[in-house]
């Protein structure tokens, strides 16, 4: 080691990460349990748990219940009832919002995501529809929509 001041981290887990060696000016050399190896700023190992981002497909789909028809999000849910999962740089996105670009690729721009079932824990892309906004809105159950709709315009 160079200096006497840096901390021996040479062992130490961070996340998904285990610092391996020390590489050069503060930076360590770490293994991912995928098996992966990262040189990585030694304040910014301190600071963060990483996570592995080479197998975030397998780590989302161990989340998911398969049942016949939906396909349920079984940990974190915001304060809506949407799945949340965090992604490659540890970017928190909707786990509905994963699955289709997992499976369908992205959500067209202007587009969202309509749960068809009406199961905001599902998660499965058959179940989901890109649509505008308007139309997301149009298709809820709120009081304000529900009178809109008997409404002619």
């Amino acid at each position: 080691m160079s200096s006497k001041h840096l901390k021996d981290m040479t062992g130490l887990r961070f996340g998904a990460r285990v610092a391996v060696s020390y590489a050069v000016k503060k930076k360590w050399l770490t293994r991912c349990d995928c098996g992966a190896e990262f040189v990585v700023d030694g304040a910014d190992l301190r600071r963060r748990a990483y996570i592995c981002e080479h197998d975030v497909s397998k780590r989302f789909w161990e989340k998911v219940q398969k049942t016949d028809t939906c396909w349920i999000w079984t940990t974190c849910k915001n304060h809506d009832g949407y799945g949340q999962f965090r992604s490659e740089n540890r970017k928190t996105m909707r786990a509905h919002t994963f699955a289709w670009t997992e499976l369908n690729g992205p959500v067209p721009e202007g587009f969202e995501l309509d749960h068809l079932c009406r199961n905001r824990a599902c998660v499965n892309p058959a179940h989901l529809e890109a649509v505008t906004h308007r139309e997301n809105v149009m298709r809820g159950n709120t009081p304000s929509v529900v009178k809109a709709r008997g409404r002619k315009v």
